[in-house]
């Protein structure tokens, strides 16, 4: 006959068991929703409806004279955006880009970008769904999950031809300028840009060959040449069948983080 310290004990240990399971099942569950709620892009509604309008007109922030007297904003007409977040558009940094690759940062700092634009492939649909795309002239595709942990979006890399003339993305200041290796051995550029009125955001552009501008020069998106596209791809894989070299495109907060690592 099995005493009652042993059935109590046996009891205890399938108990243990159960709730060590359930914790199991509750912390993936955990893991897997953090990780939709990181992937989901933060769009500004105005933004998100002037872009869904078309509108590719950007403020200067600068004032124009009008007959008559008086001034109003200063605005010019942008390249179109390829990815919004927050209240900041992307425009395309080249002309005639050979496609947009969205796909994971290799920071984790960097924000998720809403692409916008028409997708043509998505190789994530566990991270990404298109019903967050805004409309566009752009056709972009979504590449493989890499570690699968980061936003789907957190980094855009813009395909063009080697040498391409590279524009500013957004309206601001150039934060800084540096110098980097690159996984090939070779050097390039990295620009942080400060978009007008967002102190708190960077945007920084990697793959340059040979930087324009210095630190504290003020850009105009889609007519301030930053430099030019280096030679070597910076993406490999069915995303880029070409191999053509990319401008690498991220946001992050401002303050305390790296501007990414060498690609």
């Amino acid at each position: 006959m099995v005493g009652l310290p042993r059935l109590i004990g046996a009891a205890a240990a399938v108990v243990i068991v159960l709730l060590w399971i359930l914790g199991a099942v509750v912390g993936g569950q955990t893991s897997a929703m953090s990780a939709v709620t990181l992937s989901t892009p933060e769009v500004d509604p105005v933004l998100e409806a002037e872009l869904a309008a078309g509108q590719q007109m950007v403020d200067t922030g600068s004032l124009a004279l009008v007959p008559g007297g008086g001034s109003a904003a200063s605005l010019i007409e942008a390249p179109p955006a390829f990815a919004a977040v927050q209240d900041v558009a992307l425009h395309l940094p080249a002309q005639g880009a050979g496609g947009i690759v969205f796909r994971e940062a290799d920071i984790a700092a960097a924000l998720p970008l809403a692409p916008v634009g028409t997708m043509t492939e998505n190789a994530n649909p566990a991270w990404y769904t298109a019903d967050r795309a805004l409309s566009g002239p752009a056709a972009y595709t979504v590449d493989e999950p890499i570690s699968g942990v980061r936003p789907a979006t957190g980094m855009a890399a813009v395909l063009a031809a080697p040498g391409t003339a590279l524009r500013a993305p957004v309206q601001g200041t150039v934060a800084s300028v540096t110098s980097y290796e690159t996984a090939q051995g070779t050097q390039a550029w990295r620009l942080v840009l400060q978009p007008r009125d967002r102190s708190d955001l960077h945007v920084v552009v990697r793959g340059i060959e040979t930087p324009f501008v210095s630190a504290g020069d003020e850009v105009t998106v889609g007519r301030t040449e930053l430099g030019l596209l280096r030679a070597q791809a910076s993406i490999e894989g069915p995303a880029n069948p070409l191999s053509l070299p990319a401008a690498l495109v991220h946001v992050q907060p401002a303050v305390g983080v790296d501007a990414g690592a060498p690609s």
